[in-house]
């Protein structure tokens, strides 16, 4: 992947490459970068649920149940969007980073 800024790479991603720009830049003003470890749960089932939409640079996230892989979220990919494409029917119980 070519060495964009975090701005100019969330730009790109859908869904903030189609906003209008004075939306897009109140959503840049917000952006935060943050790196986690693999093996870091962002979420599971029955706690707090995310309060930020995740969009991934790096890497691949992992959704699991019972411990089993369900889908993977790799670059590119704002987690819950990707999430709403998914068109097979299942409860999803963690997200890992991979």
């Amino acid at each position: 992947m070519a060495a964009l800024d975090p701005v100019a790479f969330v730009r790109s991603t859908p869904p903030f490459d189609s906003l209008p720009p004075e939306l897009f830049e109140g959503a840049a003003r917000s952006l935060e970068v943050i790196y986690h470890p693999t093996g870091t749960k962002l979420v599971t089932v029955g706690e707090e649920p995310l309060k930020h939409l995740y969009v991934i640079r790096k890497g691949v996230v992992r959704l699991e149940r019972a411990g089993q892989t369900l889908q993977l979220l790799e670059e590119g990919c704002a987690a819950r969007s990707c999430i709403l494409r998914v068109k097979v029917n299942y409860k999803v119980t963690t997200f890992v980073i991979r």
